[in-house]
């Protein structure tokens, strides 16, 4: 039946993804990612064209003439229309989703990494395997800022420090994981700069060039003070209690790498 089809279509989904496709075009492409995932590039090349040429047909029926009084039959047209741009919004959304969970198949990395149980209760980390193939997605430089900004959403918990919690409403979670997403696609393009112009020659000696210092807690000795004022401050550390960052609080351990000064430069 129908209903039954559209479960084992969301059960299907889960295998490879967190997100439940919704429009036809992403089951469809849900189907490719699990049994042929070679040939998403070719469906999705497929589906946008076909998305194309609907935008096109549903352009050249539009009501010729925004004067003309609106009757029963125009807003009728008017409402159809604005469901067909929204299905085909969401559409498109969901083939950029599948593109990137397609990414990640590719590197052999599941989205939704099976939880065991943990001694230590660290419910918040990848395994070892995980961690390795994550390092071969980006460079040195960016995966150390990824590691720096984990440190500092988590608590430092992703340093190591267990007993360290960070306290934050559901409200903020969405907001910290929003504004992860587009840090994320920040810190993606400014990379590929970055190690353009490195592989080039173009990039400055950071040690030498740069008017941002550099801070390394593995340089501290026992009894000498780091200064931490030069590490710029997460904007979210700002809002939570004893979110500042100092000497063995929060953000104790977060250091300034050279991706980080060529950012800031």
């Amino acid at each position: 039946s129908p209903d039954s089809s559209h479960t084992n279509g969301n059960t299907n989904n889960n295998v490879v993804a967190p997100l439940q496709f919704q429009s036809p075009i992403g089951q469809f492409l849900s189907q490719i990612l699990i049994n042929h995932p070679h040939l998403v590039p070719a469906a999705v090349d497929q589906q946008l064209h076909q998305l194309q040429s609907d935008r096109d047909a549903d352009q050249q029926t539009q009501d010729p003439s925004p004067s003309t009084p609106p009757t029963t039959d125009l807003v009728l047209y008017r409402r159809i229309a604005e469901v067909k741009a929204n299905e085909r919004r969401t559409a498109l959304e969901e083939i950029l989703y599948a593109l990137v969970v397609q990414k990640f198949m590719d590197a052999d990395i599941s989205l939704i990494p099976s939880i065991t149980p943990d001694p230590s209760g660290r419910v918040d980390s990848w395994s070892n395997q995980d961690h390795g193939k994550l390092e071969r997605l980006h460079s040195l430089e960016a995966y150390e800022m990824i590691q720096n900004h984990l440190s500092l959403i988590l608590g430092n918990r992703a340093g190591g420090d267990l007993s360290s919690v960070a306290q934050i409403s559901k409200l903020r979670v969405g907001q910290v994981y929003a504004a992860s997403v587009m840090y994320g696609y920040f810190l993606k393009r400014i990379d590929q700069r970055f190690q353009l112009e490195k592989s080039m020659k173009l990039l400055l000696n950071a040690a030498d060039e740069t008017s941002v210092p550099q801070t390394s807690m593995d340089d501290a000795k026992p009894g000498s003070e780091v200064d931490t004022s030069q590490v710029t401050s997460h904007p979210e550390v700002s809002t939570w209690p004893g979110g500042d960052i100092s000497p063995g609080g929060f953000g104790y351990g977060i250091k300034p790498t050279t991706l980080r000064n060529y950012v800031m430069s």
